[in-house]
């Protein structure tokens, strides 16, 4: 740079030039890269660098210009993907005449690799979806098989209208025939000239097992609560369904509500079907009668069998959505299944007050709804004395209202099925039509029916109350608490569980609190100066808190608990028995389900775990995600750390809060879209 001679300034003298002076050929996808220039011949008067880029979209950016007497920079951030001499950043003098001086330059992807190394199994008539997924290389890629060939019923299929709005490409169908299969996949990219690779992968197929069929005997009322095809819209199902103990589906009927419209009391088609492992888990498959009812002409779901009764049937089930293809995205959610008394099925059966809760959505995809409160049920019909707080999106509502329960001439007497008319409703914006399915005399399962798009959709349940008359002395004791909500990312979610003291006199203290939001995790002790009221209804209103909290009693150990304003966080909280805990308080023989999502993103579960109360769980758990479905996936949850006061983690990076020796509730704090895990005896 020497033999700069000096020039006139303002412009005369030997005119300006400029140079780049680390020009490059190729710089690699999604890195960061410092042009450096430097103008010539007019150092005693430079007036600047200009940067630009070509083309000025879709191929990197630039950013941090710099002008420091003679030389100039800029920071050139490059896309993901590559391309050949396809980008030119141009510094230009801005002296007049301008100098200009360009480099043109190729993105270098990085290699394509295949990042799918495994394949969960399935079983023969279950349906298996698992995503290929692969990086580098230029997006989107092509699969196929490149020897060998898949097992019979399945097939690669892509899906460029997944829930989430991802273009996925997974290997889905049905499997025909049991047995292990190995095969090589192949993955080409976009480039010119395109570049590939192979994966060996194997997938085995089982032959499911009826070990158990006995276990599911008798009539059952379902819930499932969903996100499907439609991005960002709620799906939900209700209904009672008979099952004949030898893996037979005998009769049911369904009120299904989804952006395909809402079908009330749609009978089953039987036979359906099912199968028992003897672990206790097993898959069942509904048929109905027409696609245009619910939008399926058939639904499969994993369950997770518990609290077997003398005669050593299931009395509850978690339950998960098992179906996935990407060619035809289906939904997928969770939910839990009870076993009906059919003596209760009368209109005379409900009667006394009632707490209820639902979660779901508004009339716009993706927006929150959650409702809790309390009605009284005077065992001819007639609902009064209700009140419910309700929170759409984050904007809560207190409101009174009466109602209307009426039989089903249809269903009534074989599937405890009843409809609800709310005839005050007006307030919070709601038709305030429902489907009640009666599980016990004190508990049923609800779901809105009026058109998802123009009334929005809610489903859950209700319990009976156990007074008439509560007062702040009704809740008093260590209780243990979770909510769920979306999270402060958008697409992801948040997870709360904590442990508060409750000391029967309006004051509680948050002991511990674990929160995951949106992947990040925060904590909290010893939060004290908050306050509670409980009115004689059961409804209780916490205040000091971050958010304002409310919540409904069902007795003075539970309580059905959201945020009223603000965010739309719904769940429980529930009073502790059995402590002091340690980890060797986790022992025995647990079924574990997720409660409602609230997002898409977030994945769901259900399944076995068992401990010897050594401090380790052995999991075994079907799931169900936006990247499809794994059957019988075995984890390992080993140092347990467990407190005395029931707070604990393991070694996959969950915190538990302990309500019971029997029942304790869990959440992931490394994942984006965490869900409370519920696990009990």
């Amino acid at each position: 740079m020497t033999g700069c001679g000096g020039g006139g300034g303002g412009g005369g003298g030997t005119p300006t030039t400029v140079a780049i002076l680390n020009k490059q050929t190729s710089i690699p996808a999604g890195t960061q890269f410092v042009f450096n220039a430097q103008t010539f011949h007019n150092h005693k008067n430079p007036q600047g660098v200009t940067w630009s880029l070509s083309p000025t979209t879709g191929e990197g950016t630039l950013s941090n210009p710099v002008n420091n007497g003679s030389s100039s920079s800029v920071t050139y951030t490059a896309p993901n993907g590559s391309c050949s001499n396809c980008v030119t950043v141009t510094a230009a003098s801005v002296e007049n005449p301008s100098s200009t001086d360009s480099d043109t330059f190729s993105i270098a992807g990085s290699a394509i690799v295949i990042s799918t190394t495994s394949l969960p199994g399935g079983l023969v008539g279950i349906p298996y979806g698992s995503a290929l997924q692969a990086i580098g290389g230029t997006p989107p890629y092509t699969w196929s098989v490149s020897s060998g060939s898949l097992p019979a019923g399945l097939s690669i299929t892509t899906n460029s209208a997944n829930i989430t709005g991802q273009t996925i490409t997974a290997i889905t169908g049905t499997p025909t025939a049991a047995g292990p299969t190995q095969f090589m996949v192949q993955v080409k990219d976009s480039a010119t000239p395109a570049s590939s690779v192979t994966q060996q992968l194997s997938i085995t197929i089982g032959a499911a097992s009826t070990a158990n069929d006995a276990e599911l005997s008798g009539q059952y009322a379902f819930e499932i609560s969903s996100f499907g095809s439609v991005a960002g819209n709620r799906h939900a199902e209700v209904g009672s369904i008979i099952a004949d103990g030898k893996g037979n589906i005998t009769s049911g009927v369904v009120d299904c509500n989804s952006p395909n419209g809402s079908a009330q009391a749609v009978p089953l088609l039987s036979p359906g079907s099912y199968a028992v492992g003897p672990d206790h888990r097993g898959t069942l498959t509904l048929n109905f009668a027409s696609t245009a009812l619910c939008g399926f002409t058939s639904r499969t779901v994993a369950f997770a069998l518990g609290s077997l009764n003398n005669s050593g049937v299931a009395t509850i089930g978690r339950l998960v959505e098992f179906d996935y293809t990407t060619a035809t995205p289906n939904d997928f959610g969770s939910g839990v299944m009870y076993l009906q008394q059919s003596a209760a099925f009368a209109l005379s059966s409900i009667k006394g007050p009632y707490a209820f809760q639902l979660i779901g959505q508004n009339t716009i995809p993706g927006t929150r709804v959650v409702e809790t409160g309390t009605v009284t049920a005077d065992g001819a019909g007639n609902l009064g004395a209700g009140e419910l707080d309700l929170n759409s999106d984050g904007t809560g509502t207190n409101t009174a209202f009466t109602g209307t329960l009426t039989t089903d001439p249809a269903n009534t007497a074989t599937f405890g099925r009843l409809n609800l008319s709310c005839t005050s409703c007006s307030a919070i914006g709601a038709a305030g039509h429902e489907a009640v399915y009666i599980v016990l005399a004190n508990q049923a399962l609800i779901i809105t029916t009026d058109v998802e798009f123009s009334d929005g959709l809610m489903s859950g349940e209700m319990r009976s109350q156990s007074s008439t008359s509560f007062a702040n002395s009704d809740l008093k004791g260590s209780a243990v608490f979770y909510l769920e909500d979306v999270g402060n990312t958008a697409g992801d979610s948040r997870a709360t569980l904590g442990l508060t003291t409750f000391d029967g006199a309006g004051n509680l203290t948050v002991v511990s609190q674990d929160k995951n939001d949106s992947g990040v995790h925060t904590t909290k002790t010893n939060q004290t100066g908050l306050t509670y009221s409980v009115a004689a209804n059961g409804r209780v209103t916490i205040t000091g808190a971050n958010s304002p909290l409310g919540g409904y009693l069902l007795s003075p150990t539970a309580a059905f608990l959201m945020e009223t304003s603000g965010g739309t966080n719904a769940g429980f909280v529930e009073v502790q028995s059995g402590g002091p805990f340690s980890a060797a308080s986790i022992s025995g023989n647990y079924i574990f389900g997720v409660a409602p999502q609230a997002v898409p993103a977030s994945a769901v579960s259900s399944g076995i775990a068992a401990s010897t109360g050594g401090g380790t769980l052995n999991v075994t758990s079907d799931e169900s995600g936006q990247f499809g479905l794994a059957l019988a996936q075995a984890i390992t949850a080993t140092g347990f750390n467990v407190a005395a006061n029931g707070v604990g983690t393991d070694s996959v990076g969950d915190v538990i809060y302990m309500i019971s020796p029997t029942k304790a509730v869990l959440i992931n704090l490394n994942i984006p879209a965490p869900g409370v895990l519920i696990t009990e005896q």
